[in-house]
């Protein structure tokens, strides 16, 4: 990488080629990585949970700004690609970078720009050695997050007792977890209803022993910790006559 405009002391050896929106690709002879600056660490996002569409309850998030990073190198190229590279500043043109390394290994940059020109030396050859600093944005990484099925209902008591099946309309919930199990003995109930691990086919997601009891007006948040099954699905509920249970589950 030996050349008589630089003495090569600083960063590694490689090549590179800018390819402009508009014009000529032109790149490098041979370079070398001089500095590059790391990108800020803050980063505005917003985040929100559309209600309905194809990621209904889905959070997703946008980043208002991207952050970029500079990368200034020493090349030495030929005048008309010296040239191009300050046509390119000049008239603020976007283009790839791609580098390429002793080892034949790659990295390109998309939505690039060059932000600096400092010309030197003219070599011996008739080329020219010059510091460029190319800026570009890190590639921003947007998450469809993970799809969560909510469903809320109510169940009435036949006789003082029920069975909710979460496996079963309108939970319906298969195989998923239930992440979170909200349940209300609404005020206008005269009496207590107890939730239980049900007799048959259990769900013991929230505890092997699980059982409390709601008084009017009481109300409870249960995190489910294993995922629905053939053997692993009901909640057994003990009260009074026809009185109603309300309850809201979170599937993923």
């Amino acid at each position: 990488m030996a050349d008589a405009a630089y003495n090569g002391i600083f960063g590694f050896g490689f090549s590179w080629v800018f390819t402009p929106t508009t014009g000529t690709a032109f790149g490098s002879l041979q370079a070398q990585t001089e500095e590059a600056t790391p990108p800020p660490v803050a980063i505005d996002i917003a985040k929100f949970t559309p209600i309905s569409g194809a990621n209904s309850n889905v959070e997703q998030f946008a980043l208002g700004r991207y952050p970029v990073q500079e990368y200034k190198m020493k090349a030495t190229y030929s005048a008309a690609e010296h040239l191009a590279a300050l046509t390119c500043q000049a008239l603020k043109l976007f283009g790839s970078l791609v580098c390429t390394y002793g080892d034949g290994s790659t990295d390109t940059y998309s939505n690039a720009a060059i932000t600096s020109v400092q010309a030197g030396a003219n070599t011996a050859a008739g080329l020219r050695t010059a510091e460029i600093t190319v800026t570009t944005p890190v590639p921003p990484v947007f998450s469809a997050g993970t799809a969560i099925t909510v469903v809320e209902s109510s169940m009435a008591l036949s006789t003082g007792t029920a069975t909710l099946d979460m496996t079963a309309s309108p939970i319906s919930g298969g195989t998923k977890t239930p992440i979170h199990l909200f349940l209300m003995n609404p005020a206008s109930n005269a009496n207590s209803i107890t939730i239980a691990v049900g007799g048959t086919n259990g769900y013991t997601g929230f505890g092997a022993s699980f059982s409390i009891t709601l008084t009017p007006g009481q109300s409870v948040q249960l995190d489910g910790a294993s995922a629905l099954g053939g053997t692993n699905k009901t909640l057994d509920l003990t009260g009074t006559g026809s009185q109603v249970l309300a309850y809201q589950v979170q599937l993923q």
